[in-house]
């Protein structure tokens, strides 16, 4: 009989220990959202925030930087998070100078909804509770998106898997994995491919568009309050981005755009989007630089930061 009762209990803390099991493997792996998180957190002396997509996440590697940045840019992220993660850190950094935010051409149209599956990762690790969020996933990761975390496992598993490499910064330096590179960076092949593919980022959202512009708004007039450059950046693309892009859509943001830039004077857009600088060997897909784009991409942007002071 006990020994049938140890067996139903064993058998009862099974799923338990498994999901504890899951829990810290998810947690003690490198994790580009946890390391920006401690990296701000730890250094309040940053005087450039970036705030972006993963467009700017794999964009910008503040190690090449000549001034104390931090990238809280990550896969997925909206401007609305973006806001929300400027007004979390504003009073925490006295020597921000600069505030970078991606206006890239999925931006102003593009929101995540409500119930985010990422969003109780910003409570966790940022103190943001955006949305009503439920109690497991206050202090699980693993409860947030069991599916996403099942594929993120079986990836630790799989001996093939690239493992990534952070520096302190929370940047991934290893991230040359992608289409391009198992094209070889052959260029024949890439504009053969993306012809065949889908239009990205197709959705056209008035409603979005026009939350977009109040969340600039916002951040612009708190800006010019505290004396903090604004800087809007487009990222760079690779050539064939430039056929998935619908007129309405790219209408919208250059209109935007020149609106903003004739009532904010002290405003500043940098467009890097199809910069001649970049060539294949610098982007793992076609909206996506790689570490060697990123070195160069952030090293452009800094003297440019440099310049605009003088």
């Amino acid at each position: 009989m006990r020994r049938f009762l140890l067996k139903i209990t064993l058998f009862s803390l099974l799923p338990i220990l498994l999901f504890l099991t899951a829990e810290l493997l998810i947690r003690f792996s490198p994790n580009a959202f946890i390391a920006k998180a401690e990296y701000i957190q730890n250094n309040k002396n940053i005087e450039a925030l970036i705030l972006g997509s993963s467009h700017t996440q794999q964009a910008i590697d503040p190690s090449h930087f000549t001034i104390k940045a931090a990238n809280l840019a990550y896969n997925g992220q909206d401007l609305s998070i973006n806001e929300d993660l400027y007004h979390r850190y504003k009073e925490e950094l006295p020597q921000l100078k600069y505030l970078i935010v991606e206006i890239d051409y999925h931006t102003l149209e593009f929101r995540q909804p409500e119930d985010y599956f990422r969003d109780p990762w910003y409570f966790q690790y940022h103190g943001l509770k955006r949305h009503p969020i439920r109690p497991i996933t206050k202090y699980s990761m693993y409860a947030s998106s069991p599916k996403f975390f099942n594929n993120f496992l079986l990836d630790k598993l799989n001996r093939d898997s690239p493992v990534v490499q952070l520096n302190e910064w929370g940047f991934e330096t290893n991230r040359f994995w992608g289409e391009f590179k198992d094209m070889e960076y052959d260029e024949k092949k890439i504009d053969s491919l993306m012809r065949q593919l889908p239009t990205r980022h197709a959705k056209i959202s008035l409603e979005n568009l026009n939350n977009s512009k109040r969340s600039l708004g916002r951040i612009i007039q708190d800006c010019n309050e505290k004396n903090i450059t604004l800087v809007f950046i487009a990222t760079p693309m690779y050539k064939t981005f430039e056929r998935h892009k619908i007129e309405p859509k790219e209408r919208h943001r250059s209109l935007l755009l020149d609106s903003l830039m004739y009532v904010y004077k002290n405003l500043i857009y940098l467009d890097f989007e199809y910069d001649e600088r970049f060539d294949v060997t610098h982007f793992r897909d076609e909206d996506h630089l790689n570490p060697k784009g990123a070195m160069k991409f952030t090293r452009i942007l800094n003297d440019t930061l440099f310049r605009l002071k003088q």
